[in-house]
């Protein structure tokens, strides 16, 4: 797999690309083909990776916590999702990195919310869908007022 490959190149400290990519482009590369491809890859364990990164590139971090949440989402755990956009607000450290998160935290509660709506419109409303909705209308009205 190409994701094996990357990664051991990432892993091999006197590895340079040929295309004259640094780490950090590499582990974008590395982090979008694997959330990209959530059930395609299963020969290595996505987060820890991810985490890696995070770890080794603390001042660029915005695109790849959005990376690890987009493997959830593409996985339909969206509640895992929301935990990893959660974590990055409150950890990321710089102002970029922080509006990267937030902007595609925000974007993704709006589209849950359109769906729950569509979901209402299209099998009528019932006391659960009602009370799901209203749920994540105010937790977006509450990363609202944290922006």
């Amino acid at each position: 797999e190409a994701a094996v490959l990357l990664t051991k190149c990432l892993n091999d400290e006197d590895f340079q690309s040929k295309k004259g990519q640094s780490k950090h482009q590499m582990w974008i590369q590395l982090c979008q083909l694997l959330s990209e491809n959530p059930n395609k890859i299963t020969s290595i364990k996505v987060e820890p990776i991810i985490r890696q990164g995070l770890q080794r590139f603390t001042d660029m971090t915005g695109k790849l916590w959005i990376s690890l949440a987009d493997y959830y989402i593409r996985k339909h755990q969206f509640d895992k999702a929301r935990d990893i956009y959660e974590e990055a607000v409150k950890t990321v450290m710089t102002v970029r990195d922080f509006g990267q998160v937030f902007d595609v935290y925000a974007e993704f509660e709006e589209q849950l919310i359109t769906l729950k709506i569509e979901n209402r419109n299209k099998n009528g409303k019932t006391p659960d869908n009602e009370l799901d909705l209203q749920l994540r209308l105010r937790r977006s009205e509450k990363l609202m007022q944290r922006r």
